[in-house]
């Protein structure tokens, strides 16, 4: 059969992004004449749904639903591509939980914190709250690193228990404090001309 070309993609139902972040999002490209092939890939296609459902609930959009339509010229040699959205509620953030902080008040964390209680989550803005937790543990001497399972290192993690009433969320931060490290000896090496 002929080679596929996408002429067009449309965004149907998708109202709270715009379909430039949506285009972010896929990898499906439409055609170019010299610049870019734009070949339909229905695999590709497949990968696009997954990655535009995990933005959305990424921003908070829990029960979204993403599907595809594919509409093909008369010749079967264009496709315009359609991605159905049903967004669903943007879930809020309605309270805010620390569990496991033993060296730090729990008011101190929540200075720290930028998404807050009445907020629409956000998983990338979490992310950085959760850089910005670990700088308040730095001043303990506590060492973070996500990698290791060990405990005596910090860790810090956040999940999200979703409440009776629709649309919203408790967020619980949960911290596993560690040791505090301390410097043993300070060693200076490579100086030939100061003591």
């Amino acid at each position: 059969g002929p080679n596929v070309r996408v002429r067009n993609i449309d965004f149907i139902g998708a109202t709270s992004f715009d379909e430039d972040a949506l285009k972010k999002q896929i990898r499906t490209r439409t055609w170019i004449w010299i610049a870019r092939r734009g070949n339909l890939d229905e695999e590709i296609l497949e990968d696009d749904v997954a990655s535009l459902r995990e933005f959305y609930r990424g921003k908070g959009f829990f029960d979204v639903r993403v599907g595809r339509r594919i509409v093909f010229s008369a010749d079967q040699t264009e496709a315009q591509v359609e991605f159905l959205v049903d967004e669903g509620p943007r879930y809020t953030v309605e309270t805010i939980t620390f569990r496991g902080n033993e060296s730090i008040d729990e008011a101190e964390l929540r200075q720290t914190l930028r998404l807050g209680e009445g907020m629409p989550f956000d998983r990338a803005m979490i992310d950085r709250d959760i850089r910005r937790l670990v700088d308040a543990y730095a001043p303990t001497g506590m060492i973070y690193d996500p990698t290791l399972n060990d405990p005596d290192f910090l860790r810090i993690s956040a999940t999200q228990r979703f409440r009776l009433e629709p649309g919203t969320l408790e967020l619980i931060y949960e911290i596993t404090e560690g040791r505090p490290t301390v410097v043993n000896s300070v060693e200076v090496r490579g100086n030939s001309r100061t003591k």
